[in-house]
């Protein structure tokens, strides 16, 4: 028997070990590859903005600046968003003139930055698209960091001394605290912001008809 309980402990032993391992292994993965990222989708998204500023009511609705991960490009779609919003054009000239006085803008290569944004594309056709990579990224990266903040509110609740802590009343707002952080970030999913009319009208008019069909005194 003491041989045995030995041969467990062993065994239990090494599968900790090798878990420790892959998880700093995976670990030391995320740090070389960094946060989810698409840089040139970035590009690709306000260089088709800049060849047709209109692509912008396609995406507006979903598409927000902090959904870009570069700096610079956050202070891009800020401006287009700006000039497009108080109907102003929009284009190269025009935004450089916005931008002209942002340290930033100018250590990024200034009016070269946005010549070579509209350079990295052929057209706007993709905008979508590309907006819908950008934005799947920023998502990823919300998530990671809600994870992060998880395990982190797990660990401060292991090491509170108090005993409600460790009760029902305190696991339950341990979970409560995660799902609204996973709520937000479902916000911010693939249904989220605005739909077009093509694309909904179907549900809408399925809806309708069973709302006309059913015959009791509430409908709706």
């Amino acid at each position: 028997l003491f041989l045995i309980l030995i041969a467990i402990f062993k065994l239990f032993l090494d599968l900790k070990i090798k878990f420790m391992a892959e998880a700093t292994a995976a670990f030391s993965s995320y740090l070389k590859l960094g946060p989810p990222r698409a840089p040139e989708a970035e590009k690709a998204c306000l260089g088709a903005l800049m060849l047709d500023p209109e692509g912008l009511s396609r995406i507006e609705g979903t598409l927000k600046d902090w959904h870009f991960y570069e700096e610079i490009n956050r202070r891009i779609y800020r401006c287009v968003c700006r000039l497009f919003s108080s109907g102003r054009p929009v284009d190269i000239p025009i935004v450089h003139s916005e931008m002209q006085n942002d340290a930033l803008y100018q250590d990024s290569g200034g009016e070269a930055y946005l010549a070579d944004l509209a350079a990295s594309v052929g057209s706007s056709a993709h905008l979508r698209e590309y907006s819908n990579i950008v934005r799947t990224k920023a998502i990823m990266r919300e998530l990671q960091k809600a994870g992060t903040e998880i395990i982190e509110d797990c660990y401060r609740q292991n090491d509170r001394k108090d005993y409600s802590s460790q009760t029902g009343a305190g696991i339950n707002d341990l979970l409560d605290r995660a799902e609204n952080k996973i709520f937000k970030l479902a916000q911010e999913g693939p249904g989220a912001g605005f739909k077009l009319a093509k694309d909904t009208i179907h549900e809408v008019m399925q809806n309708l008809q069973l709302a006309m069909q059913n015959k009791s005194y509430v409908t709706g």
